[in-house]
């Protein structure tokens, strides 16, 4: 994780970004991850576990830090065009096609 946000480690297109602060999902510290392709996909990890905490803005319960979940999602809202893949959303566990938030 990087701290404060940004990209820490580029391997292959894939750069792993800090989860807006410390805290956040069920363990401290949880980070997402932006693949760079076209278009983007955001690993949501821990930080939404469904599509739902992306489209309304509301942190999983569990959280240990819900105020840094908001600002994650507000982070990932701005890559214009991304693709989610939430944590645990039914959706992404049975390989739906992926839902686009980010117009």
């Amino acid at each position: 994780m990087v701290p404060g946000g940004g990209f820490g480690h580029t391997v292959g297109g894939i750069g792993t970004i800090g989860c807006a602060g410390t805290g956040g999902g069920h363990t401290p510290g949880v980070a997402w991850v932006e693949v760079r392709s076209d278009p983007p996909v955001v690993l949501t990890s821990d930080v939404a576990y469904l599509q739902e905490n992306l489209t309304r803005h509301v942190a999983p319960g569990g959280s240990m830090d819900g105020a840094s979940d908001l600002r994650a999602y507000d982070a990932m809202k701005a890559m214009r065009g991304a693709r989610f893949v939430p944590g645990h959303d039914p959706a992404t566990m049975d390989g739906q096609k992926r839902m686009e938030i980010a117009k």
